[in-house]
């Protein structure tokens, strides 16, 4: 049986043949066995072979160089600008949610809750609605979605009363926070928020049937804490989530399945 060769102890010779042109010349990486008569790469295989000057005529293309990296003259403000943003957005940690974590029992931050649902994505993503996800996009809504209750502060699922005015007062927050950032990035992270907001999109669908399937996990895992502590019923939760459904069938159903066990454990009024 033939092996492949041990980089650290075949014998690898250059040979250097002949130019073709007078621009071009050929250099072959051909693999010799070991002295002790193992044999190495089959003698039919060539290990590397490269060309300068043009592509391979065995079939390869040399590579296409690499971009020039470096063409983007530094800019010390952008830079400065964006530091600011990131430091800004570490308020983030401090805004509070009125779920709790499984096993502290405290409450979660936006911070928190913003990485478990780009976690959640990248775990359940193959049960979007659509086959061809932009899962990129997606963890990008949900990054920043949240950055604006900086500002406008956490408005909970089944506060009627906050509900009311809560687009607007995040839209005011979204044109503060991502107008920190130079002008190209103010126009994506606003265009990103956008829309999740209008759930117009697969991508957007699904980061908004995430964003509320989370709570109501974490719920199910802490006996219903924070429906128990804001007196929230069964067809509450039912018509809060049910869009759920339109990023991902199979999630809806698992949440309804998920209710019906709260409510059978006493965790969740039934009404």
């Amino acid at each position: 049986m033939r092996r492949l060769p041990d980089l650290r102890s075949d014998r690898l010779l250059l040979e250097k043949f002949p130019p073709r042109s007078k621009s071009k010349e050929e250099i072959v990486w051909v693999s010799q066995p070991f002295p002790s008569g193992q044999a190495a790469i089959p003698p039919e295989i060539v290990a590397t072979t490269l060309r300068f000057g043009g592509g391979l005529e065995s079939g390869f293309d040399a590579p296409e160089p690499l971009p020039n990296t470096c063409a983007m003259e530094f800019q010390p403000e952008r830079l400065a600008q964006q530091v600011r943003f990131i430091v800004e957005v570490d308020r983030l940690k401090e805004i509070f949610r009125q779920t709790v974590l499984v096993n502290s029992r405290r409450r979660e931050n936006d911070a928190e809750h913003s990485w478990h649902l780009c976690l959640i994505v990248l775990t359940l993503a193959e049960h979007a609605n659509w086959p061809q996800l932009d899962v990129l996009r997606v963890l990008k809504m949900l990054i920043i979605h949240d950055l604006v209750e900086i500002d406008a502060g956490d408005t909970f699922a089944y506060d009627t009363a906050g509900m009311a005015n809560q687009h607007e007062r995040e839209s005011v927050a979204a044109d503060r926070i991502f107008g920190m950032l130079p002008a190209d990035q103010t126009r994506e992270f606003r265009a990103l928020w956008d829309e999740f907001e209008a759930r117009g999109t697969p991508e957007s669908k699904f980061a908004a049937a995430v964003d509320r399937f989370q709570p109501m996990l974490l719920n199910c895992r802490t006996e219903g804490a924070a429906w128990q502590n804001h007196g929230v019923t069964r067809d509450r939760v039912i018509a809060r989530n049910s869009h759920i459904a339109e990023g991902s069938a199979e999630l809806w159903a698992y949440a309804e399945r998920m209710v019906a066990e709260a409510v059978a454990a006493g965790h969740l009024q039934d009404a």
